[in-house]
């Protein structure tokens, strides 16, 4: 819980929880970190190669202190319904500055921490896309 704890030295307040976790296997760690390719560089011949280099592969997270604000919000959509004509929820999120400082941060220390592992190849993801968090 090294990060977890406000440090105002990092330029933000509160901080963000690491997680080491396994992987589904090869084609999550080939396929999943690699979709931002084009696709000649990973179908084809070039996935013989993804999947070799996804062999031996970890999966770094982290949950970051997302602190509220008044620009997120959860409320009734004046337009979409479920199928009882009920009023669906509507989010309202963004960013904040704090919480997008945390994320970099921590994306740099996950990277670090790889690197002094002995990792060979690092793939970022500040985002991962289709991923709700708990939000």
């Amino acid at each position: 819980m090294q990060f977890y704890e406000t440090d105002l030295s990092r330029g933000f307040v509160r901080g963000s929880k690491l997680h080491a976790c396994p992987t589904p296997g090869l084609l999550f760690n080939g396929v999943d970190p690699h979709r931002l390719l084009a696709f000649d560089e990973l179908w084809g011949k070039s996935f013989h190669r993804v999947i070799r280099d996804a062999r031996n592969a970890i999966f770094w997270a982290a949950n970051i202190d997302d602190l509220p604000e008044e620009t997120n919000s959860v409320t009734l959509d004046p337009i979409l319904t479920d199928g009882d004509g009920i009023p669906a929820p509507k989010i309202s999120y963004r960013y904040s500055e704090n919480t997008l400082k945390i994320r970099d941060f921590t994306v740099k220390r996950l990277s670090e921490i790889h690197a002094v592992a002995g990792a060979k190849k690092t793939i970022e993801i500040a985002d991962l896309q289709g991923e709700p968090g708990h939000l």
